[in-house]
C-alpha cells in the first residue's frame, strides 16, 4: 500500500511554505548583512584619527577648504584617511565659514550620508533602505 495521494498533497502544500519561508530568510539575512557592513564602514569612518586630524586642521585653518575643494577624496587620502570603496567625497558648502563636507556611502539598498560641518559638527543621515521590512513570520500554506 503506498502513501495516500490527498497525504503527498498536503505534504506538498506545506513544503512549499517552508521552502517560501526559507527564501524569506534568506532574503532577510542578505538585507541584514548589507546593513551591518554598511554601519561597519560608518563607525570605522567616524572612530578614524586621520579623519578627525583632518577636519581638525581645515576647522583650525577654514582657508584650507579651497585645496580640499580641489579633490576632496584625493585630499582625505592624502592625509591618511581610509575613504571606504566607492565612497563620493565632496564639499557642498566650500564658504570656509561654512564649510560642509559630505562621504555618500552605499551598501546594497542602503544609503547614508556621513557629513560633517563647519557649525554644528557631524550628522549621519540614511538617505535610502528597503522599501519593506523582510518578512519575520512563518505561515504555512494551510493557514492562508
Amino acid at each position: 500500500m503506498s502513501v495516500p495521494k490527498e497525504h503527498l498533497d498536503r505534504l506538498r502544500k506545506e513544503l512549499t511554505g517552508h521552502e517560501r519561508r526559507l527564501s524569506q530568510l534568506r532574503e532577510s539575512i542578505r538585507l541584514q548583512q548589507e546593513e551591518i557592513r554598511l554601519h561597519e564602514t560608518v563607525i570605522r569612518l567616524g572612530q578614524d584619527g586621520h579623519l578627525l586630524a583632518a577636519l581638525g586642521q581645515i576647522y583650525d585653518d577654514p582657508e584650507l577648504i579651497s585645496e580640499v575643494s580641489r579633490n576632496p577624496r584625493d585630499y582625505f587620502e592624502r592625509k591618511g584617511v581610509a575613504v571606504p570603496q566607492g565612497a563620493k567625497v565632496e564639499v557642498a558648502n566650500s564658504s570656509p565659514q561654512a564649510t560642509r563636507i559630505e562621504a555618500r556611502i552605499e551598501q546594497g539598498l542602503y544609503r547614508y550620508i556621513v557629513e560633517w560641518e563647519r557649525g554644528s559638527g557631524f550628522a549621519l543621515t540614511a538617505t535610502a533602505a528597503p522599501s519593506r521590512p523582510p518578512e519575520t513570520a512563518f505561515i504555512s500554506e494551510e493557514a492562508e
